[in-house]
């Protein structure tokens, strides 16, 4: 997005499927676009659509780092199997919420900083989320009953003077059979990337 819209004018907000299409609203303080993949068109948009909130958790049952008490705070969640939410926070940390207590899965691995994102496929019993803050890299996990949390790894791609990585990662989206994510980067220099699992 960085290459034909330009520096600062490429972050992503907002990603989706549609089908087989990939959706995307991007756009930085002067100028907001909405692409997508069916009609392979870019428009102009006023305002960007809201994101969904997150589940309402007491606040004394929300899992805490030792010393980072002020960080436990609910930033993600997604209603995964059996009626349950998976749910990250401010600090990190991923766990399993029943409607009545939580089970405390860890910090989710290789970053620091906040949960942004938790989508779930229903078909493949999964959930995906990206995690990290603007100071630190960011990365895309997954979750399912069998492994646990995994580590997916970090967006980049190859230009012609090296690597670039995009380290503030800011939407995810899952198609409905559970094949692709598609995921969004909040850079000046910003990136979508749509991912066949």
């Amino acid at each position: 997005l960085w290459r034909k819209y330009g520096y600062k004018n490429s972050s992503v907000h907002r990603v989706w499927y549609e089908g087989d299409f990939v959706n995307i609203e991007f756009g930085g303080e002067t100028e907001k676009f909405r692409y997508s993949s069916k009609t392979d068109k870019t428009e102009k948009i006023v305002e960007f659509t809201e994101k969904s909130g997150v589940i309402d958790v007491p606040k004394n049952l929300i899992p805490k780092a030792a010393g980072r008490y002020f960080r436990a705070e609910i930033t993600a969640s997604a209603k995964i199997f059996d009626d349950k939410y998976l749910v990250g926070t401010k600090d990190g940390l991923l766990f399993i919420w029943d409607g009545k207590t939580a089970f405390n899965l860890g910090a989710c691995p290789n970053t620091s900083g906040e949960v942004r994102q938790i989508v779930y496929a229903p078909q493949t019993r999964t959930a995906y989320g990206i995690i990290g803050s603007y100071n630190d890299i960011s990365i895309v996990f997954s979750f399912d009953e069998k492994n646990g949390v995994t580590y997916l790894g970090r967006t980049h791609f190859n230009i012609e003077s090296g690597l670039y990585l995009n380290c503030e990662l800011s939407c995810i989206a899952v198609n409905q059979d559970g094949t692709r994510i598609l995921v969004g980067s909040n850079e000046n220099m910003g990136a979508a990337y749509d991912i066949t699992l």
